[in-house]
């Protein structure tokens, strides 16, 4: 059995992972940031351009490459299609990168294809997936091509390519790098001058943007939450942020408190034993280029966490680190005496990982039941216009709102030149009045409904803000009904 798994390895883990991730492409609905990214990638390379830097407050790269691949189709899921099959790809180079470090690679390609980490950003039309995908083609070409072989011209020009293609992808691609440095310079020497001489034209492509870097840093500060340093949340950072984000992913964190304790004492002793197995080995697992580029991409994390704020160090940007930690497992368990503990780790991993996906997936929509409230709304006389708080969730309702329904976002439409999201949260009651008396001379309706996301940002919008508009309503106009629908709150409201 274990034979037929190894040889049709890809053929097996490719038939899964595309059953679970078209379907999921067609069905779920998209959230604010993908919607962000449709637009973005809609109006030609340019426009994709300047909208990532100063709009998207992002890396350029993949912005310009999705808006070239919708050109041929303008569709959502054809915009997803582009994240599925990037974590395909990644798939096969992660293939490539287990030859010869582990005796059956099916049970990690299994995990790492059906991890919802990487369910999550193929089902994401956003970079993080193509971030996993640079990731993994640039450590597979430094360890199994560039190491072995920095005379040769080519291997230098494809070096700074996947360098280039890297940062201008994902900023915090130079941890990565980083973490390869310290290596070099701690164990490899000999490759650290040629290292350091192709870093020389990736940063200098790099250093006209450092003011536009430095403006995508402060656009994003409105949402940075510093947390003070104790080591009580170094732990639990360390632990929710790594430990359990990449072990016991997403979401669910087990049905239960036992099921918890009971994962992590199973898995704590399947990694004590391997541990124990090598130690007289020890000291080169801890010589592993894996070892050291996970270390120094947690650190750098963590200094953001704890300096800049929650922003710039959440789950999303720890994706880039989820290759070099699976190879840390696999360094770890793959060379043992027992390949078969290896197998059986790398299995209730992956049973793990489908437990989640089915807690995570089950209710069909992301975040919000976006397709079910339009499915009500369209079921409404298309006359009654819809006031929706907040205009992100506006912008995603108009991908999927057919009809000649009005919708009129709280507190503006988005303009798409300033990402601004301290401005678009209601703080008074009259600004909140202006608006609203503004739109309503657009319709003569005699009834209308309010769409609440009752999003949260900390301290910048809280349940008070929310509580505001919703208590606007009830003192200014009749609600008449009310219901819940996939996290959203809809208010049927009628004129005085």
């Amino acid at each position: 059995m274990l034979k037929f798994l190894e040889r049709n390895r890809l053929l097996i883990i490719g038939v899964l992972y595309f059953g679970l991730t078209i379907p999921l492409a067609i069905i779920l609905n998209i959230r604010q940031d993908e919607a962000y990214t449709l637009d973005t990638t809609s109006r030609g390379l340019v426009y994709a351009f300047n909208q990532a830097l100063h709009f998207e407050l992002q890396a350029p790269l993949y912005f310009v490459l999705v808006s070239i691949w919708r050109l041929f189709f303008g569709s959502i899921f054809w915009a997803r299609l582009f994240s599925i099959l990037a974590i395909f790809a990644a798939l096969l180079i992660f293939d490539k990168i287990l030859k010869g470090r582990i005796t059956h690679r099916f049970f990690p390609l299994l995990f790492f294809a059906i991890h919802p980490l990487s369910l999550w950003a193929a089902l994401e039309i956003r970079v993080y997936a193509f971030s996993v995908l640079t990731v993994a083609a640039y450590l597979y070409f430094l360890v199994c091509h560039y190491r072995l072989n920095t005379e040769k011209r080519r291997n230098r020009l494809i070096h700074i390519g996947l360098i280039l293609a890297g940062l201008f992808s994902f900023y915090y691609f130079g941890f990565i790098l980083a973490g390869v440095f310290v290596y070099l310079l701690l164990f490899n020497r000999n490759l650290l001058k040629p290292y350091i001489i192709d870093l020389i034209i990736p940063v200098l492509l790099l250093m006209p943007m450092m003011a536009v870097i430095y403006g995508q840093i402060y656009g994003h500060s409105v949402l940075a939450i510093p947390k003070p340093f104790t080591i009580q949340n170094l732990l639990k950072y360390w632990q929710v942020e790594f430990f359990d984000y990449f072990l016991m992913p997403v979401y669910l964190k087990g049905p239960n408190a036992i099921f918890n304790i009971s994962f992590r004492l199973i898995l704590l002793a399947f990694l004590s034993y391997f541990l124990f197995e090598k130690r007289e080995n020890l000291f080169s697992f801890f010589r592993s280029i894996w070892f050291w580029i996970t270390l120094v991409f947690i650190a750098f994390l963590t200094t953001l966490r704890f300096s800049l704020g929650s922003i710039y160090a959440v789950n999303p940007h720890a994706l880039l680190g989820l290759i070099p930690f699976l190879m840390v497992l696999v360094t770890l368990s793959g060379s043992g005496k027992n390949p078969k503990l290896a197998n059986a780790m790398f299995l209730i991993l992956a049973f793990v990982a489908t437990t989640s996906l089915f807690s995570v997936y089950k209710p069909l929509y992301k975040e919000y039941d976006v397709k079910g409230l339009v499915k009500y709304l369209e079921s409404m006389p298309a006359d009654q216009p819809a006031f929706v708080y907040t205009n992100e969730t506006c912008m995603v309702l108009n991908y999927y709102l057919d009809g000649d329904r009005q919708l009129f976002p709280l507190p503006e439409k988005i303009n798409f030149e300033n990402y601004d999201l301290a401005k678009w949260i209601i703080q008074t009651p009259s600004e909140l009045d202006e608006v609203v008396q503004g739109y309503l001379q657009q319709s003569d309706a005699g009834s209308f409904f309010y769409v609440a996301d009752n999003k949260v940002y900390g301290s910048l919008r809280t349940e008070e803000h929310n509580n505001l508009v919703k208590d606007y309503f009830s003192e200014h106009f009749t609600i008449t009904d009310s219901l819940g629908i996939g996290g959203f709150s809809v208010y049927k409201i009628s004129r005085p």
